[in-house]
């Protein structure tokens, strides 16, 4: 009989995905050192690449890929669960870069900036996971808004307005937007609101405004401490609604792309040929 002080140690781990500590330290270092960064205020957001962790560089390289995705198909850019708003600005890059003249290529944020207004039982019991959570600063919003406008008057068409954040909960922005704007098709909407209701709630919103090629992109798909998120594309949309990837060389987002008929060469690869 084998002695049970011999058997091996066997280490329990959770299955919730969570940052290590390394991570946790390495990102500390870096915000200290941008605080007391010496470099002068004049060029400082021409050096801020300095002071980024890799998964802000991921992130940027991922949205650039979905915005090529989306460069034939028309419509306007929807972020769901906005918050402090990193990836409006990428967005307004994006288009400059690559369709600067296009004014009706439109970017809109939405978000309570005032955290998760309630929670489903279907969002699980991650710590994370109640009302008021992933709230912003007093006045964000007005803040986020300004910055954006600063943004836009570098962009080739300052006089059109493009960009544009909607505060409050989404369950009832969203429906108000399109009502505003009647004629909206959406291209991409980007999906990181963690939770089921609001994510429900905006694929039902939007679903008669998607068109063949459009893009949803989901941040916490599959993800074992937001599980609101699955549920809601599960309930409203099903997995055979589109063709669904993940983005490689990177943890997220995962993306249905809208259903294009066979018999109809897409212009997306038109587009890849041509470069």
């Amino acid at each position: 009989m084998a002695d049970p002080r011999s058997r091996p140690t066997v280490v329990v781990r959770d299955v919730s995905p969570s940052t290590d500590c390394s991570t946790i330290v390495s990102r500390s270092h870096l915000q200290v050192l941008l605080a007391r960064s010496p470099i002068p205020p004049e060029v400082l957001l021409d050096n801020l690449a300095l002071y980024m962790p890799r998964t802000a560089i991921v992130d940027a390289i991922a949205m650039g890929d979905l915005y090529r995705r989306i460069l034939c198909v028309p419509g306007t850019v929807m972020e769901f669960g906005t918050r402090w708003g990193r990836r409006l600005p990428l967005f307004v890059a994006l288009r400059e870069l690559y369709e600067p003249y296009d004014y009706t290529r439109r970017i809109v944020g939405f978000d309570t900036f005032s955290g998760f207004p309630r929670v489903h039982v279907n969002d699980g019991g991650h710590p994370e996971i109640h009302a008021g959570s992933m709230s912003t600063a007093t006045g964000y919003a007005e803040h986020l808004s300004r910055v954006l406008e600063a943004h836009e008057e570098q962009t080739a068409l300052p006089h059109i307005r493009r960009v544009e954040v909607r505060a409050g909960d989404v369950v009832d922005t969203v429906p108000d937007y399109l009502r505003d704007y009647p004629e909206t098709l959406v291209s991409l909407a980007y999906f990181d609101l963690d939770l089921y209701e609001p994510t429900r709630a905006c694929m039902s919103a939007i679903r008669s405004r998607l068109v063949p090629g459009s893009i949803l992109a989901f941040d916490e798909l599959a993800h074992h401490n937001f599980p609101g998120e699955t549920l809601a594309v599960l309930d409203e949309l099903g997995l055979r609604w589109g063709a669904v990837e993940k983005l490689p060389h990177h943890r997220g987002p995962t993306i249905v792309t809208v259903a294009t008929p066979p018999s109809r060469p897409t212009c997306r690869a038109e587009h890849e040929r041509s470069v």
